[in-house]
């Protein structure tokens, strides 16, 4: 199909945008000579009149999605499935993937999950289309013949598909997973290679190349893909899991560290706390203790502790968390350091606007006289970015454990209404000296 002349879309807008303002103002006649204009502009034009609807549908359509007034769900969806149909072959129209990647990158709020799960299927159904209805055929028959577990069936059929339509980036991608389960790495990476040339932001691809090179013990060629995949698809759960399997320890002990080596001489010199503010890195946290009473003399002394991190409104970006520290100096002098990742329940992720908000308690053999906290995040879309760009570590202001307030068993549940309670750990050995 030609390409529409870019000075005639152009006119479009501009008599298009004349007519909205004509009709606003209630110039009748102006707004119809300007109709009448723009049905010549399109008889004389045809192709970029198609184009030119084209893209104001691809606008419409994100600008529902991510920043429509309305807070309907199905309103964001509907533009999102509009946005599949307009990037499916053969008519794709121009900037529609790139509208759909932008929201697998850009949607926040309640629904967020929602509709960047939505755009992920309307890429891959999208990508599952040529255009030519004879090779689209062939190309779903392969696909059954590789759900049957027949392979090497499955690879001659794509092959014959990637000879008629080379253009076909996905039934490349679907021989690149062939020759993955057939153990043929090198022909799966080249395939995969074939895929970005064609699409550059297939996460599907990026991710497998992940894969392969993890099956080849090359865990830092694997990590390099992994991070390609999650710059196009920050959320994708799979490649986020084994990239940390690869790398979050080695992050924590760079980044975070550091941080709890100086909490714990800062206690033991008995200096003041003096940590990068948390609002001037994007985010807030504070955090508060209380003193659950003994149940006896010779029972350990018990603390809880309460914490909320938000992601200020005015930031753009998701941040997750993966570790944080405690170093925690108790009356007779001794300073005992805690760092853990985040993992599992213990994680959680804060879109721009978010809070999270968790409890735990401490059991100590002596009186708990100060406490520090830091914590290190990730920005989801800067996995690939430099480190001072990816990572976040921030601390909390000091404490003063021994200083806080008793309370009932009744006030516990109610101070714990609205917080994650992540449980109860026994220090008192570790005190006990």
């Amino acid at each position: 199909r030609r390409a529409a002349p870019p000075d005639a879309t152009q006119k479009f807008e501009e008599l298009v945008a004349a007519l909205e303002l004509a009709e606003k103002a209630g110039r009748d006649e102006s707004a119809a000579a300007l109709r009448e204009e723009i049905g010549q502009l399109e008889a004389m034009h045809p192709v970029a009149a198609i184009a030119w609807r084209q893209q104001k549908q691809v606008r419409d359509a994100l600008d529902s999605a991510l920043f429509g007034l309305s807070a309907n769900l199905k309103v964001k969806l509907e533009a999102v499935q509009a946005l599949g149909r307009l990037a499916t072959p053969p008519f794709a129209a121009l900037g529609s993937e790139e509208a759909l990647h932008r929201i697998l990158r850009e949607v926040s709020g309640d629904d967020a999950k929602i509709v960047r799960e939505a755009a992920e299927e309307a890429l891959w159904r999208s990508w599952t289309k040529c255009g030519d209805e004879d090779i689209d055929e062939q190309f779903n028959a392969a696909g059954a013949l590789l759900e049957r577990e027949d392979v090497r069936g499955a690879v001659d059929a794509l092959s014959k598909v990637v000879e008629a339509r080379p253009d076909f980036a996905e039934a490349w991608n679907k021989r690149a997973t062939a020759y993955y389960m057939l153990k043929e790495m090198r022909r799966s990476i080249d395939d995969c290679q074939r895929v970005l040339e064609l699409k550059p932001k297939h996460f599907g691809c990026l991710s497998g190349l992940g894969m392969i090179y993890m099956s080849r013990g090359d865990p830092k060629k694997a990590s390099k893909w992994y991070k390609e995949a999650l710059s196009v698809h920050p959320h994708m759960e799979g490649p986020r899991r084994v990239l940390d399997s690869i790398d979050r320890n080695k992050n924590v002990e760079k980044h975070l560290q550091p941080l709890l080596d100086q909490a714990v001489f800062t206690l033991k010199q008995g200096l003041p706390a003096a940590w990068p503010k948390a609002k001037d890195q994007g985010l807030l946290a504070t955090w508060d203790v209380h003193q659950v009473p003994r149940m006896g003399d010779d029972t350990p002394l018990v603390y809880l502790f309460r914490v909320e991190v938000r992601n200020r409104e005015l930031a753009t970006r998701p941040v997750r968390s993966l570790a944080r520290f405690y170093a925690m100096q108790f009356s007779g002098g001794k300073v005992f350091p805690l760092m853990r990742a985040t993992e599992g329940v213990a994680q959680f992720t804060l879109e721009p606007g978010e809070s999270y908000r968790y409890a735990w308690a401490f059991s100590v053999g002596q009186e708990l006289v100060s406490m520090l906290c830091g914590m290190l995040f990730e920005h989801l879309e800067e996995v690939t970015s430099p480190d001072r760009q990816r990572f976040l570590s921030l601390m909390l202001d000091e404490l003063r454990p021994s200083d806080a307030a008793e309370i009932s068993p009744t006030q516990v549940e109610k101070l714990l209404d609205g917080y994650y309670f992540m449980g109860h750990l026994d220090l008192s050995q570790v005190t006990d000296v």
